[in-house]
């Protein structure tokens, strides 16, 4: 048996560890080097890139709703700033309601429409004519009021929206039985009654519908008077709201 000394053992086996690491050093291929030194792709450090949301610029993405701050578009609709426009440029005789309550009582059975409606028996639209009446008062204060006068619909789908809406138990009217059943009766019976103003299409201070005025006769400028009178509410909804009918004990 051959001996080795004690000490050359040692030298000897730290050589071999030596040379194993030097081995598995070499062994590494480049690919994998490469590797090493480039960022792994889920590196919790790289920012991610921003999420579409898919809403349009203007748009909460949470609500879908166009934020009235931006230049996406009109303001979003209100009876307040319907009110406060149609009383602030229409008055005097070409005033369209007699107070703010009243135009607040009528404001709400209007059809909404949109900011972009300039024609049509909508609140869109009465709200884009009261702004107009600013610089001309007549004929805009007229297409802004409660009847349209072909500017925001016909002055009976004005009417009979007032009518079938405000003057019904649902409304708050309960003096008596409803002017009209519906608005497929009222529309027919408003193409009936005769108009004062019917020569301009309500367009002029010719002693047709005011919001003084008249209070008797059988037109439908009287009945839109007393129709109008009634948005006052409370008693004056419960007397006046009996009197736009076809059978009206003032407007005959």
């Amino acid at each position: 048996m051959i001996s080795i000394p004690r000490i050359g053992l040692g030298l000897l086996l730290g050589a071999c560890a030596t040379f194993s690491l030097a081995c598995s050093s070499s062994s590494t291929s480049p690919a994998a080097a490469n590797d090493a030194s480039t960022p792994s792709s889920d590196d919790s450090s790289t920012t991610p890139p921003p999420v579409d949301s898919g809403a349009s610029p203007g748009t909460d993405a949470t609500t879908g709703e166009t934020d009235a701050g931006t230049d996406s578009g009109p303001a979003p609709l209100s009876c307040i700033a319907y009110c406060s426009a149609v009383m602030s440029e229409c008055t005097g005789e070409n005033a369209q309601y007699e107070s703010t309550d009243a135009c607040m009582n009528a404001c709400p059975n209007f059809p909404v429409g949109t900011a972009a409606d300039t024609s049509g028996n909508t609140l869109g639209c009465r709200t884009y004519h009261a702004a107009l009446a600013k610089t001309a008062t007549n004929p805009h204060c007229w297409h802004a009021g409660p009847y349209g006068y072909g500017g925001c619909g016909t002055e009976c789908e004005g009417f009979c929206t007032l009518a079938t809406t405000w003057c019904t138990p649902a409304g708050g009217f309960d003096g008596g039985a409803p002017p009209y059943t519906d608005d497929g009766t009222c529309l027919t019976a408003c193409a009936g009654f005769a108009r004062i103003d019917a020569a301009d299409g309500g367009v002029g201070l010719d002693g047709g519908y005011t919001a003084a005025g008249p209070a008797s006769g059988n037109t439908l400028d009287c009945r839109e008077y007393h129709l109008t009178t009634s948005l006052a509410g409370g008693a004056m909804q419960q007397l006046h709201c009996q009197h736009p009918g076809v059978v009206s004990a003032t407007c005959n």
